[in-house]
């Protein structure tokens, strides 16, 4: 019997492709990114290797350079094109330590450029059961918090060293997501029973705080989940960071502002 193949999350994928054909007014763009936001936290799994994932906490990042420039966008050349990874560099060089960070591209290279990622902030791991011949959710693991994190737990998957030693060997510098079969992402369905589940809510807590222009969503987050947030001694290190990164983003937050309402355009607070 030929073994049923498991489709990619097409609607995702072409979705973020046509960010690049919207007009780029901010209400255009805040309402964008929640649809985008919506299918990554409510209707997509991440499979790394052969473990499954739900996305529980996303950042967006975008700069066209004219209507919304955003100096904390890394504009590396894999930013300018969609549906690709892109793990963050500083000059050309992965970053390590507790700066790592992966995004889902979202850019353009012609004929409007433009760079944008979607920071993947936090990942739940899913146990899977078989269930006759299909594979399902049986229960939610490990609650991995923080974009270093997140790496570190890809580089674990796949027994991997360094960011940059997963690329060049593991993934042999192909980060098309589309096409990349040792990790990617797939809709929900594909391992779900039906199409109601309890690890996946459309009713995701917003982030309404003043000011906030870097359209952050978290995905629905269990008791459990609170409980394995990092909160001791052996993770003061990634805090420390973490606050800086937090500090960067706040002051991204403020030149954003700024630089809107120099051009008269109005910044309403995101879900995301």
């Amino acid at each position: 019997k030929k073994k049923k193949k498991k489709n990619k999350n097409v609607i995702l994928f072409d979705t973020i492709k046509r960010f690049a054909e919207i007009e780029k007014t901010p209400d255009n763009i805040q309402d964008y990114f929640d649809k985008i936001g919506d299918i990554i936290l409510n209707k997509t799994i991440l499979k790394i290797k052969t473990k499954w994932f739900r996305i529980a906490e996303i950042e967006f990042y975008f700069n066209d350079g004219d209507r919304h420039p955003d100096p904390f966008t890394h504009n590396d050349t894999m930013q300018y094109h969609p549906n690709h990874w892109y793990f963050h560099k500083k000059g050309g060089v992965y970053r390590g330590g507790t700066w790592k960070g992966m995004d889902i591209t979202l850019g353009q290279s012609s004929p409007i450029k433009f760079s944008g990622g979607i920071l993947v902030r936090s990942i739940r791991e899913l146990i899977i059961a078989k269930k006759g011949s299909k594979e399902v959710i049986k229960e939610e693991g490990e609650y991995i918090h923080g974009p270093s994190k997140v790496v570190d737990k890809i580089l674990e998957v796949f027994k991997r060293n360094s960011v940059k030693e997963l690329v060049e060997e593991e993934f042999h510098e192909h980060m098309d997501i589309i096409q990349n079969s040792n990790m990617t992402l797939y809709p929900t369905v594909t391992l779900l029973e039906d199409h109601k589940s309890k690890y996946f809510s459309s009713n995701h807590p917003v982030d309404k705080s003043k000011g906030n222009n870097k359209r952050k969503i978290d995905g629905k987050k269990s008791e459990n989940e609170k409980k394995d947030e990092p909160n001791t001694d052996e993770d003061s290190e990634e805090d420390e960071d973490e606050d800086k990164n937090k500090n960067e983003n706040e002051d991204r937050n403020e030149k954003e502002e700024l630089l809107f309402k120099n051009k008269k355009q109005k910044i309403t607070n995101s879900k995301v």
